[in-house]
């Protein structure tokens, strides 16, 4: 039951998916191609001469070409997967490195910003020490150090 759950989740997620981004290899729902059965009727004729009778007995050559041609649409199927999988994986890794590199970028934009904020601070902080050392030199009987009278 459980490999019936599986298959019939992910023939839900093929089904979702865009139909350009479907396999175009065979599924396992899809009928065996020509080339598929002539594949599996060489498989079948070499292990048919090698079968017992009695396992001739309890299948037919019939069925052990629909069983190969199941096992191959299913192979394929898996490797067609696979292949989205991969896809879907490096999409995801140029993503995450996208998006690291903007972090990276905002990054040094905002020290760049920090930096000037401070740069700021400095000189405001020096011309405002000026300011007051001249405004005590004022006190102090300085007339030089005072502002000029508008």
């Amino acid at each position: 039951m459980h490999k019936l759950t599986n298959i019939l989740a992910i023939s839900c997620m093929a089904a979702a998916t865009p139909i350009a981004a479907q396999p175009v290899e065979p599924g396992p729902q899809d009928s065996p191609s020509a080339a598929t059965i002539a594949t599996c009727n060489g498989q079948v004729q070499s292990r048919w001469a090698d079968m017992s009778p009695a396992d001739r007995a309890h299948r037919t050559r019939q069925e052990l070409v629909q069983t190969c041609a199941i096992n191959m649409q299913i192979a394929n199927y898996a490797k067609a997967q696979n292949r989205m999988i991969t896809a879907d994986q490096q999409q995801a890794e140029a993503a995450r490195l996208e998006h690291e590199a903007a972090v990276e970028k905002f990054k040094t934009s905002q020290k760049a910003w920090e930096t000037g904020v401070q740069l700021q601070k400095d000189d405001y902080a020096t011309r405002y020490a000026q300011w007051e050392a001249g405004v005590a030199a004022c006190r102090h009987g300085d007339r030089s150090k005072c502002a000029p009278d508008n």
